[in-house]
């Protein structure tokens, strides 16, 4: 039972993602704000969500989306949502919140240490 509740999962985040890999980025944020609502403890919902939202040109409302992905938990976008994040914060004009997840991602070994670093003096 539990192996078929993943399947549904994947496949439902299989089809909620195909706009997202399209660049159709507000059809994404339809389909993975529904995602979300039928999956409120997965974190890819929320944070493709708040990729797509940024994406979209509203870095704003992608903040609270990246927010719960990162207290949802996920250590393998860890680094991902630290990124996306720093950049919302950024693009809404909040360089004090971003500031500290560039420190730190410019702090670590990741894949976007080289980015955070270069982004620092700015």
């Amino acid at each position: 039972e539990r192996n078929g509740a993943s399947e549904l999962y994947l496949s439902a985040l299989g089809a909620a993602l195909e706009p997202y890999l399209r660049g159709n980025f507000q059809d994404a944020v339809v389909q993975l704000r529904a995602l979300g609502a039928r999956y409120p403890q997965a974190v890819e919902p929320p944070f493709y969500l708040g990729v797509s939202l940024l994406l979209a040109g509203d870095a704003k409302a992608a903040i609270a989306p990246l927010q719960r992905a990162q207290q949802i938990g996920g250590d393998a976008l860890k680094e991902d949502l630290a990124w996306y994040l720093a950049i919302a914060h950024e693009r809404s004009g909040a360089w004090e919140q971003a500031s500290p997840f560039v420190e730190q991602l410019c702090k670590g070994s990741g894949q976007h240490r080289g980015a955070a670093c270069a982004a620092l003096p700015q």
